[in-house]
């Protein structure tokens, strides 16, 4: 079992800290969590919760992903990185391209790209993005980023982006998983025909276990049937060994532990530390 950490709205310092912890205690990846910002306000719609809302506020720290992991990849040698997950349909595809570009190369392939489409209408409206077209524009923006990354000229035509040929030159970029996340049927049938890998919602186990099944059944009838998917579901209850086997059991290779409620409470390097080296521990 690969055992990994998802991070959100730390201090800044706080990363590069808990990465060289996660580094040495043999952690598979960590994910850090996306907001571009955060709206004073705005409609109880987010959809993994039974309230509705995320559990945060304007008051929460955002820290930019690319930024981040750029940094991270200079303190780390075998940890990856991902965003988890980042919402590409607020964003220019051709910034994003750059970004991934600049990061899989500094941390020499040490990254997958875990994409998502939002949920937050009101984030959208505040930066002047189309909400009701994001998942149109979606697909344009992997098209277009896919594309970028082979470091040669390419041009697209589509509905959102017509430029002809441009590149980001450099050598191509191979090897970046594109990880999705969500559970929505529009969420599914992209990722089955075009991911390399789910980012699992925190959801109990059997929900993971029959969102595999319906990925498993869109990838059969599509344009990528065979390929393997990798999964990352997120582990809920106890932390420790006999619900980490529940996963194993279940035929997951990989779990991902919400870092903000482990560290709860934990004041100081050496308690964080120690958290951090036994989650490590439960891996194999």
């Amino acid at each position: 079992m690969r055992i990994s950490m998802n991070l959100f709205g730390l201090d800044a310092a706080l990363y590069g800290e808990l990465a060289g912890y996660a580094d040495r205690a043999g952690l598979d990846t960590l994910w850090l969590s996306d907001h571009l910002l955060t709206p004073q306000s705005y409609a109880a719609e987010y959809p993994y919760s039974d309230t509705g809302l995320p559990g945060y506020d304007h008051s929460l720290a955002l820290n930019d992903i690319w930024v981040t992991i750029g940094h991270l990849a200079a303190t780390t040698t075998t940890l990856k990185f991902g965003p988890g997950v980042f919402i590409l349909p607020l964003r220019s595809p051709f910034v994003v391209a750059l970004s991934l570009a600049t990061v899989a190369r500094l941390s020499r392939g040490r990254v997958c790209f875990g994409v998502g489409s939002g949920w937050m209408r009101e984030e959208f409206e505040a930066v002047g993005e189309d909400f009701d077209t994001r998942g149109s524009r979606f697909d344009e923006d992997l098209d277009v980023i896919a594309g970028l990354l082979t470091g040669q000229l390419f041009e697209y035509h589509g509905r959102f982006f017509d430029f002809g040929p441009a590149g980001i030159g450099g050598p191509p970029v191979p090897d970046v998983p594109v990880v999705f996340g969500g559970s929505s049927t529009a969420a599914l049938r992209r990722l089955a025909r075009r991911g390399d890998g789910w980012f699992g919602p925190v959801c109990e186990l059997v929900e993971s276990v029959a969102t595999r099944t319906e990925v498993e059944r869109l990838r059969a009838d599509g344009p990528r049937a065979g390929d393997p998917i990798t999964y990352y579901p997120r582990l809920t209850g106890d932390i420790d060994p006999a619900n980490v086997q529940r996963y194993v059991d279940a035929g997951f290779e990989h779990v991902v532990v919400s870092g903000g409620p482990l560290l709860k409470g934990v004041t100081s390097a050496a308690e964080r530390e120690d958290v951090v080296a036994e989650l490590g521990a439960l891996g194999s």
